[in-house]
This record gives structure tokens, C-alpha cells and sequence, in this order.
């Protein structure tokens, strides 16, 4: 985090694990991905880089051109390996993560899944390609 006034801020998170991670693509637009994550512990922002651990690396900036939707040519998306003609589509992963305890302490112990699940939403055309039977 770097604030107005020029100070970066750390912080540490453990047992850092993605909750449920969203990708949408939608005509027009960028590819957009988003994700949750739950976390043992969080600890408070310092202006210590390493925070008595090793010196994070920061990722340099991407020199690629981000994806949108031309992105993957035509027939980008599939179902039972056949093109679809998608203008929206999106799926969410949710690994329904949830802290572990264990007797005689209140600090998780882990974060685990638990029931997870995969759901997608899909605005096609209609083709000669049917998914009446996968319903």
C-alpha cells in the first residue's frame, strides 16, 4: 500500500487461502477477475518491509496487452468440447473456505474447503449446438 504522502505499509496475512474466485468476460469489455480470500491472521500495516521475515519481491508491471473479449479468437468458449457463441459469460469457483480450530486455542489451525462449488452464467446464441440434455 503506498499512501497520498509517500510511506509503503506492509502487511502480513497467514494462512492466506482464495475463497471463491469469479472470471467474467462480457463483450466490449475487459476480462475481469475477482477473488475473496479468508485468512488465519491479518497483522496490522508497518513500514517494516519484512516484518522479521525474508524481503518480499514486488511483481513488475505486466507488459502485455490485458485480455478482453477478442481475446482467445473465435469459439473461445465451450461446453462438452463444442463452440459456443457467447456474448457474456462468467463462472465462479467457491472453494467455501472456513477457518479450522482445535481445542485449547482460539488461533485457526488452518483454512480449509469445504463444499465446494462451481457455477456459471452464459448469454448465447442460438445455434445448431442444443444443451437441453445437460439440463
Amino acid at each position: 500500500m503506498s499512501p497520498p504522502h509517500g510511506t509503503e505499509n506492509f502487511f502480513i496475512t497467514k494462512g492466506c487461502r482464495a475463497k471463491d474466485v469469479t472470471l467474467t468476460c462480457e463483450m466490449g469489455k475487459a476480462i475481469e477477475c475477482t477473488a475473496s480470500f479468508e485468512c488465519m491472521d491479518i497483522i496490522v500495516p508497518i513500514t517494516t518491509a519484512n516484518a522479521g521475515l525474508t524481503t518480499p519481491t514486488f511483481a513488475s508491471a505486466p507488459s502485455a496487452t490485458i485480455w478482453d473479449w477478442i481475446s482467445g479468437g473465435a469459439g473461445n468458449v465451450s461446453w462438452n468440447s463444442v463452440a459456443v457463441d457467447c456474448q457474456k459469460f462468467s463462472i465462479t469457483v467457491n472453494r467455501n473456505t472456513k477457518p479450522i480450530h482445535v481445542l485449547g486455542t482460539t488461533t485457526p489451525h488452518s483454512t480449509q474447503p469445504h463444499a465446494r462449488r462451481i457455477a456459471g452464467d452464459m448469454t448465447s446464441l442460438w445455434t445448431v449446438n442444443t444443451l437441453e440434455t445437460d439440463f
